[in-house]
């Protein structure tokens, strides 16, 4: 059972501490975390490109009120179509490329995460991030963003398939999936 505090008897320190955190974590509302649509050779297929028009909608849905935005792909085709479709819906121009969101080893590595992590800490200011990566990214990278940014463990996250994803609300410390079937 959780025992409440008393507010009378935190300390200055805690509450400015606190104040900070608070502060931080609302200057980026939203990171959504993306696997790319279903590919036939490199790029998206129709299945593909239908299924990232669907969650580009349900992004644009989150954004709504939400002025700076960022988004950014791998350098796979795969992954950039699958960006500029949700770029598209939001009605940005830019999608950076980034070599830290494809994984060619089978797991992700601790200086991977950290990789990851600084580009939060890069792109503090915007309300919106949104990565469009692969299945090694979807697979390991959640749980440990999730541990970072809420500090609680999960361990057991579903395995995305193509064209899925999570938004992670930073404000109200919670997440939803995106296009799950």
């Amino acid at each position: 059972m959780r025992k409440l505090v008393d507010p009378k008897q935190l300390s200055l320190d805690f509450l400015v501490h606190n104040e900070r955190n608070i502060e931080s974590s609302q200057s980026s509302k939203y990171v959504i975390l993306m696997r790319h649509g279903h590919y036939d050779g490199s790029h998206l297929s129709i299945y593909g490109r239908a299924g990232i028009e669907k969650a580009a909608q349900e992004i644009l849905s989150i954004a709504k009120g939400i002025e700076e935005s960022y988004i950014a792909s791998s350098h796979v085709v795969r992954a950039i179509e699958s960006a500029e479709i949700i770029a598209k819906a939001l009605r940005k121009e830019k999608v950076e490329r980034l070599d830290e969101l494809y994984i060619a080893n089978d797991d992700m590595t601790v200086a991977d995460k950290k990789k990851l992590d600084t580009l939060f800490e890069d792109h503090n200011g915007a309300g919106l991030i949104v990565l469009v990566t692969h299945f090694e990214v979807m697979r390991d990278y959640p749980s440990h963003f999730h541990q970072e940014q809420f500090g609680i463990p999960y361990q057991k996250w579903p395995e995305f398939e193509k064209g899925e994803g999570i938004c992670f609300d930073l404000n109200a410390k919670n997440y939803r999936f995106i296009n799950r079937k």
